[in-house]
C-alpha cells in the first residue's frame, strides 16, 4: 500500500512539473525577450501575496499553481537577478524595472 502511494506521488509530481514547464514554453522574459524555458523565472509582483514558490508548486493542483502564476511576471534568470540588485541598491519596483530602457 505504501509503495502504491509513493508511485502515485512520483507520477503526480512529474505531471505537475511537466505542466509548469509546458506552460513556460509559451512565455518569454518581459524585460529582454529571452524565451528558453529553463532560463525563465516566475517573479511575484507583490511578495506579500506569495503563497508558495512556483518551482515548488508541483505539490498543488494545477488550478492552484495557475492562481499563483497569475501573481507573477516572467523574467529570465539574468533579468531577475538584475532586478533584485536594482531593487536593493536603488529601491525600484518591478514596474519601473520593466519600463527602463535596455542598455
Amino acid at each position: 500500500m505504501l509503495e502504491v502511494k509513493k508511485n502515485y506521488r512520483r507520477t503526480y509530481v512529474k505531471q505537475q512539473r511537466e505542466k509548469i514547464n509546458d506552460f513556460k514554453n509559451s512565455l518569454s522574459c518581459l524585460k529582454c525577450g529571452e524565451d528558453k524555458n529553463h532560463l525563465l523565472d516566475f517573479h511575484h509582483i507583490d511578495p506579500k501575496e506569495k503563497n508558495f514558490k512556483i518551482s515548488q508548486g508541483f505539490r498543488y493542483s494545477w488550478k492552484r499553481i495557475k492562481q499563483e502564476i497569475d501573481k507573477c511576471v516572467i523574467l529570465c534568470s539574468n533579468c531577475h537577478r538584475d532586478f533584485h540588485h536594482q531593487e536593493k541598491e536603488k529601491g525600484i519596483k518591478i514596474e519601473e524595472y520593466l519600463n527602463q530602457n535596455q542598455i
